[in-house]
């Protein structure tokens, strides 16, 4: 599964599902950031 993550108002990916996760611990999102996965909006 490839994840896409909308920062700035630009999409960025696909990430895959550890290289996201790595994302999310390092802290670089936020609550207000958007991710999808694909075959979703």
């Amino acid at each position: 599964m490839q994840v896409y993550v909308q920062l700035a108002g630009k999409i960025e990916g696909p990430y895959s599902i550890d290289q996201h996760r790595q994302y999310v611990q390092a802290g670089n999102l936020k609550d207000d950031h958007l991710a999808s996965h694909e075959g979703t909006n």
